[in-house]
C-alpha cells in the first residue's frame, strides 16, 4: 500500500471516529466501514470491506429537586408574628445522563388548606456557573424564596406546607420532578398552648335578685417564660358589675359604655405560676329567673389573638329548669398513688382542659374542680355524656390514671360527676459517655446494647418517662447528638419489639464537661 492509499484509510478512520464522539447520548446505531486498496506489481488490489457497529445507548434526562424551609423569628419578638418570614431553598441536580435546559421551578404554598401567596417566584442564587443556561451533568442549582408572614397565618395553627417542582428539557424529552416539605410556626410568645389556662368560676352557684356573686379568674402558665395576656370579661344579662367588691390590691377593670363588658388591661404571668384576679357582680332587682353566664377571655396583647378557650361561669337566679341543659362537676386530682381512687389528702391539679363532646371545653380552677349548674346538651330527658380529659394540658410528665373518655348518663334536671385522677410518671434515669460506644462510632457496644433489653422489663413495670443524659468530655457536639439519637432509636426500637403498654417517652440531655 502506497502512502496515499493508507492515508486515505486512516482519514476515513478517524471521521467514523468523530462521527461517534460527536453522536451524543441520543439513541444510535453508528455503522462504519472500510476497504483498503493499492497496487502490486503493476496490479490494483482491493481487500474485503471491514465493518464495525456501534450502538448509542438513548439518552436518560432525569432531574432531582428538595425543599427545604425554615422560620426566621428574627424581629427580637418571642414566637410568631408579623414581620416574620419563613426561608425556602430549593435545590436542583441534574441525575441524568445529558444536559437539560430551559430548566424552570414552582414553588406553592398553604396553610390549612389554604393557598398562599408568594410575593415573588424562587430565584437562582448559585450554581449555573460552567454553561450558563443550561444544567450540566451532575451540576446542582440553587434557588431561595421566602414568604413573609402576615395577620392571618398567625390565626392559623397548622405548618406552611411548601411544594415545589422543576421541568426541564433533555434531549427533546421533558422531565419533571417534585418535593414537599412543612415548616412548622412557633406558638404565640414562644408558649406551647397547651401550658396556659384560664379558668373561671363564681363562689356560689345560685343567687337571689339583689344578692352579691364574686367571680374568680385565674391564669395560669406552666412554661419557662413570662406570659403577657391581655384579660376581659363578659357579664351576662341580669348581672351588674359592682366596682367597690373587690379584693384589695386587685386588678381592677374598665367597664365597657354598656357596663357588660370589663377590660382588666394586661397581665403578667411569671413562668411556672398562675395569677388570680377578682371581681364582683350583683344580679340585678328585675331579673327574670334562668341562668347567668358570664365569659372570660385571654388574648395575645400584640395580636389580640386568642391564647386559651372561653371560660364561662354559671349562676342559677329564681326557680330555674334545666330542661336544655345539665349540672357538670369535673374533679381533676393527682392521683400520687396511682390506685385510680380520689383518697384523702390527694390535691386538685389547676388549669387543666376536659372537652366535652358537643359542649365548651372546660377548665379547672385552682382546687382542681369544674362546677357549673347549667350548660348547654342535648334537650333529650336523659344522655350519655362523653367527657374526654385533655392530657396535654396536664403537668410534664403526668399520665391519666383514670378511664379516658368517660361516658356518664345524666337525666333531666341531675347533676353529671366525673372525677379523672393523674399522676407523674417515675423516672428512669440512663447515663452514657463516649464508653458506651464503639471507637470513634455512633454504635452503642454490646455491653449498651445487652443494658437497653434489660432497661426494657424495668420500663414496662409501670409508667415511665426515661431520661437519657450523655457526659460529654471534650467531643465534637454533632458526634454527641448522633450517639444520643442511636441510643434513642435502640430503645424504641426494643421497646416496640417488646410490645410497649405505652407511649414511651424519652428526655434526652448533653452535660458538657471540658475540664
Amino acid at each position: 500500500m502506497n502512502r496515499p492509499d493508507r492515508c486515505r484509510l486512516v482519514a476515513f478512520l478517524l471521521s467514523a471516529i468523530a462521527l461517534l464522539a460527536s453522536a451524543g447520548p441520543a439513541w444510535a446505531e453508528i455503522t462504519s466501514s472500510a476497504a483498503a486498496s493499492g497496487r502490486y506489481r503493476g496490479e490494483n488490489i482491493v481487500s474485503n470491506r471491514a465493518a464495525l457497529s456501534i450502538e448509542v445507548e438513548p439518552a436518560s434526562p432525569a432531574l432531582a429537586v428538595r425543599v427545604d424551609g425554615s422560620y426566621d423569628d428574627g424581629d427580637g419578638v418571642a414566637g410568631k408574628s408579623v414581620g416574620d418570614t419563613v426561608q425556602l431553598d430549593i435545590t436542583v441536580e441534574n441525575t441524568g445522563d445529558t444536559g437539560m435546559d430551559g430548566i424552570a421551578v414552582t414553588l406553592a404554598l398553604e396553610q390549612d388548606g389554604e393557598a398562599l401567596g408568594l410575593v415573588e417566584p424562587p430565584r437562582l442564587v448559585a450554581g449555573d456557573d460552567s454553561n450558563p443556561g443550561v444544567l450540566d451533568r451532575d451540576e446542582t442549582w440553587h434557588f431561595q424564596a421566602h414568604y413573609p408572614i402576615a395577620f392571618p397565618e398567625l390565626r392559623r395553627s397548622g405548618p406552611i406546607i411548601a411544594s415545589a417542582a422543576v421541568s426541564g428539557l433533555g434531549s427533546g424529552r421533558s422531565v419533571t420532578a417534585s418535593s414537599q416539605t412543612s415548616v412548622e410556626l412557633p406558638p404565640l410568645q414562644g408558649i406551647d398552648p397547651h401550658l396556659i389556662s384560664l379558668s373561671h368560676a363564681a363562689t356560689r352557684l345560685e343567687a337571689q335578685p339583689g344578692e352579691l356573686v364574686e367571680y374568680a379568674l385565674t391564669v395560669g402558665n406552666r412554661s419557662d417564660r413570662v406570659l403577657a395576656v391581655r384579660l376581659s370579661a363578659q357579664l351576662g344579662d341580669g348581672i351588674e358589675y359592682v366596682a367597690d367588691a373587690g379584693a384589695e390590691g386587685e386588678a381592677r377593670p374598665v367597664p365597657s359604655e354598656d357596663g357588660r363588658g370589663l377590660d382588666f388591661g394586661t397581665v403578667q404571668v411569671a413562668s411556672a405560676s398562675s395569677v388570680t384576679i377578682r371581681y364582683a357582680g350583683r344580679v340585678s332587682g328585675d331579673v327574670a329567673d334562668g341562668y347567668r353566664v358570664n365569659d372570660a377571655a385571654i388574648s395575645d396583647p400584640r395580636t389580640g389573638l386568642l391564647l386559651a378557650p372561653t371560660a364561662r361561669a354559671t349562676v342559677g337566679t329564681g326557680s330555674v329548669s334545666r330542661s336544655n341543659c345539665r349540672g357538670i362537676a369535673v374533679h381533676v386530682f393527682d392521683d400520687r398513688n396511682r390506685n385510680g381512687v380520689h383518697d384523702a389528702g390527694e390535691a386538685g391539679i389547676p388549669g387543666v382542659r376536659v372537652l366535652m363532646e358537643g359542649g365548651p371545653t372546660l377548665t379547672t380552677g385552682p382546687d382542681g374542680r369544674f362546677v357549673s349548674p347549667c350548660e348547654p346538651v342535648s334537650p333529650l330527658a336523659s344522655v350519655e355524656m362523653r367527657l374526654l380529659l385533655d392530657e396535654r394540658t396536664l403537668p410534664k410528665g403526668h399520665y391519666a390514671t383514670t378511664a379516658n373518655p368517660e361516658h356518664v348518663r345524666i337525666g333531666r334536671g341531675e347533676t353529671a360527676r366525673i372525677a379523672f385522677g393523674a399522676a407523674a410518671a417515675r423516672v428512669i434515669r440512663l447515663d452514657l459517655n463516649a464508653a458506651a460506644f464503639l471507637h470513634e462510632s455512633s454504635r452503642p457496644d454490646q455491653r449498651t446494647i445487652d443494658g437497653i433489653a434489660r432497661l426494657i422489663s424495668i420500663l414496662g413495670q409501670e409508667r415511665s418517662i426515661l431520661r437519657l443524659t450523655y457526659h460529654a468530655h471534650r467531643e465534637p457536639v454533632e458526634r454527641v447528638e448522633s450517639r444520643l439519637a442511636a441510643v434513642r432509636k435502640t430503645v424504641l426500637d426494643y421497646w416496640t419489639a417488646s410490645g410497649g403498654a405505652y407511649d414511651l417517652d424519652i428526655d434526652a440531655r448533653i452535660v458538657l464537661n471540658d475540664g
